[in-house]
């Protein structure tokens, strides 16, 4: 049963954030920048399928949700055929305008937005989410939300060099409202670096991530009835900001031109370190199979991704995976890239597509299950799902 969707309804973005799909050290991937039509949408879903619905998630790999013009549209159809389904979208706030966050907050949509500082600051990540444009429709969102409870939640990464906000954040959030602080440790690239490239790809700052215990107590969700004890935690434990590292060789990281070529199947080759890590792996679990409960893998509670460009997936960690080097390969794949791969290539890209087809059609094709599913019953899944799972956080 399919109860859960995560539809990437655009490929746009205003930002460029350093670890995100979109680009590697600075330049931005090839991919198309689109977005799914309202009509499409309706067609691949389906009344049918929307009133079984439990979530509908518009997150994204590429793009932000709010790149979409039809985005109140599909709030309003999903709303419309089950009111009880949970809609939520995830933005970095600085795309959009205040008449589609006024209306979302009153069809009481639930909203994430990626706010990494206050003012300026917040720029050091989300690069190029202009704050007025962010502070204008953060807040309008926070006027015109329906009822209290609605959840509207903040998610801000702990970089070193954002460390003092942390009290910023927790006052705005405090001032406007908001239900839930999402306090997470960053992913970091090279080391514990992570380089900021501004949006002509020019090398402008590292941020860093230092190991610190009080980093792991902050690590999580907090809802507002916590706000006071999180304030106590953040004075009591003296957070140092780190000054922001500029990298003497950062400027000369540049993505250099390749041949571009389609994939050839190969053979994963893992060093002894990944094997280890690989094989002492013995449980699955899978909040794609079952968002219900994700230890339990023999009942299907489905939670589904739509690409942007219009393929059924298990999940959203493994489109990144593919979507570019399955015809942009540089020969470099990684050998958990090499596994999906081999896999997509020999079933055929085309029996995920939904060009022709409604999600449930798909679904039903079994091509999900010849794909992912399947292979957790004969304890074959791939070496991503192996030691990636648990990064999926549910949102009810």
């Amino acid at each position: 049963m399919i109860t859960h969707l995560d539809f990437e309804l655009s490929s746009i973005c205003n930002a460029g954030c350093p670890v995100c799909s979109r680009r590697i050290y600075g330049s931005f991937n090839p991919f198309e920048q689109t977005y799914w039509k309202f009509e499409d949408i309706k067609r691949v879903v389906g009344v049918d399928l929307v009133k079984q619905l439990k979530f509908f998630n518009v997150c994204g790999n590429f793009g932000d949700g709010m790149g979409n013009p039809d985005i109140v549209k599909v709030a309003e159809w999903v709303k419309l055929n089950n009111p009880e389904c949970e809609f939520h979208i995830s933005t970095n706030g600085g795309i959009g305008d205040t008449t589609q966050y006024k209306k979302l907050a009153e069809l009481d949509v639930r909203i994430t937005f990626g706010i990494d500082g206050y003012g300026d600051k917040n720029e050091l990540y989300r690069i190029n989410a202009k704050w007025d444009k962010v502070y204008e429709n953060f807040k309008t969102f926070s006027k015109y939300k329906k009822h209290t409870d609605q959840r509207f939640t903040i998610q801000f990464l702990l970089w070193d060099q954002t460390r003092d906000q942390i009290e910023q954040i927790v006052k705005l959030a405090e001032e406007s409202n908001i239900t839930h602080l999402h306090l997470l440790k960053p992913f970091t690239q090279h080391s514990g670096y992570t380089r900021g490239f501004n949006m002509k790809g020019e090398y402008t700052h590292s941020l860093t991530l230092t190991e610190d215990p009080i980093i792991d107590t902050l690590n999580r969700v907090w809802a507002k009835e916590e706000f006071s004890v999180l304030k106590e935690i953040i004075k009591e434990s003296k957070l140092k900001t780190h000054p922001l590292v500029l990298e003497p060789d950062g400027h000369l990281l540049k993505v250099l031109p390749h041949k571009i070529k389609n994939f050839i199947p190969k053979d994963p080759k893992f060093n002894e370190e990944e094997l280890v890590k690989i094989n002492s792996i013995n449980k699955q679990s899978c909040y794609s199979f079952n968002s219900k409960n994700t230890d339990d893998l023999t009942q299907e509670y489905n939670n589904l991704y739509i690409t942007y460009n219009g393929y059924l997936m298990p999940c959203c960690m493994i489109p990144p995976l593919y979507s570019f080097k399955l015809n942009h390969s540089t020969d470099d794949e990684s050998p958990y890239q090499i596994e999906i791969l081999n896999s997509v290539t020999e079933i055929g890209i085309e029996q995920f597509s939904l060009k022709n087809k409604t999600i449930q059609e798909v679904y039903n094709s079994g091509v999900l299950h010849k794909f992912v599913y399947d292979k957790f019953k004969s304890n074959s899944q791939f070496s991503f799902c192996k030691t990636t799972c648990g990064k999926c956080i549910p949102l009810i």
